[in-house]
């Protein structure tokens, strides 16, 4: 048999795969780090008090704690991690997720102790250019 001959039949959509992938992440990190909290944890805006009605919700996809470190983690789960423009011959991560990667860290670490990294966690596509890059919203 040939690499690539013959391929699973697709029994979940897309959303349904990308929940999986989550939930899968959530639970590898709880068995294998047990030093460390891992939980999907709600991040509160850093905005003034009358400011709370508005923005959304913000619920990361894992949050690894210990002591005062932590690390929060947004799973994706799509056919193409990066974006291209071919106009420009150019490819790029999607600037909509570093914005919320970006955005979690930042508003997690309200008094800018560094001490919160975020990490954009790509399931592996066929894709010849990865992106493997962390945050830590400096």
């Amino acid at each position: 048999m040939q690499r690539g001959q013959f391929r699973m039949k697709q029994f979940l959509g897309i959303q349904q795969m990308h929940r999986l992938y989550e939930k899968f992440l959530l639970a590898y990190f709880k068995k294998e780090y047990p030093q460390y909290s891992a939980v999907a944890s709600y991040i509160d805006w850093n905005v003034d008090d009358d400011m709370t009605e508005f923005p959304p919700v913000m619920k990361s996809d894992i949050t690894l704690t210990n002591g005062t470190k932590i690390m929060i983690i947004d799973a994706k789960y799509y056919g193409h991690t990066m974006q291209t423009n071919k106009l420009f011959d150019s490819t790029s991560l999607i600037l909509g997720n570093l914005y919320q990667i970006f955005t979690y860290v930042k508003n997690k670490d309200r008094y800018g102790s560094g001490n919160v990294i975020g990490v954009l966690f790509y399931a592996k596509t066929e894709e010849d250019i990865t992106p493997d890059i962390l945050s830590n919203g400096k």
